[in-house]
């Protein structure tokens, strides 16, 4: 079985410098940013806690858990998900469960 934990929280906002403030209030600090306005987005850290933060025009802004696996291809199986190729450079395996929440697998940092 496939080791899993969670790699970050993706939340998508509309309000980009009160939720940078918000994050940093609580002790957040932005490790990698990217993008201008009114595309910005960036990785903001606490400890071991990982929040990508991403400026969206939407008034529905996303957000997602993404955890990371040590075996993208039997979590795959397992969820009966397929792998897909992200146009960030990576690979995931989308789920949703029982209540309609998506969950994203990716591989972790020593995968």
């Amino acid at each position: 079985m496939a080791s899993l934990r969670i790699d970050h929280l993706y939340r998508e906002t509309v309000h980009w410098v009160e939720s940078v403030a918000w994050w940093e209030d609580l002790g957040f600090v932005f490790q990698t940013t990217w993008g201008e306005e009114p595309h910005r987005a960036g990785i903001l850290f606490n400890d071991e806690t990982r929040v990508v933060l991403a400026e969206v025009a939407s008034s529905d802004p996303a957000s997602s858990v993404f955890l990371a696996t040590d075996d993208l291809e039997s979590t795959s199986r397992r969820l009966g998900s397929p792998v897909v190729d992200t146009h960030w450079g990576t690979r995931m395996v989308s789920a949703t469960d029982p209540d309609g929440r998506t969950y994203n697998f990716e591989p972790g940092d020593d995968s």
